[in-house]
């Protein structure tokens, strides 16, 4: 997904609050370590993939290292609620965002998390890394 689409997405979440890229970049950066902690992985930041891209331009830049569900269902709310709790006045809608947050973050304890980890992966190219993920979700039946 680009990340100006991603943005925009995010404004959406924050009451159509224009915020830009590079003030949010930091949230979802936030979203990305809690995924990497959450799930001993290593996908790169947004930042990261930013910089490791430097030579495309930023209106067409795709961050690919997630499918576009799992940015849609984990790092939108999950910036929209680091934002929220450091702005004074999202305070209101804060415990509201940290519910819906930790109820995806938590989806590293779903076991279809395994398929969809190991596929994200595969995208990347990153066939042996993730071959442990399809191989737990075979296990599990979830793929």
């Amino acid at each position: 997904m680009k990340y100006n689409t991603i943005v925009n997405l995010i404004s959406k979440h924050l009451g159509g609050e224009l915020v830009s890229e590079g003030e949010m970049l930091d949230y979802m950066d936030r979203v990305v370590d809690d995924i990497n902690d959450r799930l001993n992985t290593t996908f790169p930041t947004f930042t990261e993939f930013k910089e490791n891209n430097s030579d495309t331009a930023a209106e067409v830049l795709e961050y690919t290292a997630f499918p576009d569900k799992y940015i849609r269902s984990v790092v939108i709310p999950g910036a929209a609620y680091k934002y929220y709790i450091t702005d004074e006045e999202g305070s209101y809608a804060a415990p509201k965002y940290e519910e819906a947050y930790n109820n995806v973050i938590g989806y590293g304890d779903d076991l279809r998390a395994y398929n969809t980890i190991g596929v994200a992966l595969m995208m990347q190219g990153k066939f042996e890394e993730a071959l442990p993920w399809l191989e737990k979700a075979v296990e599990n039946n979830t793929a």
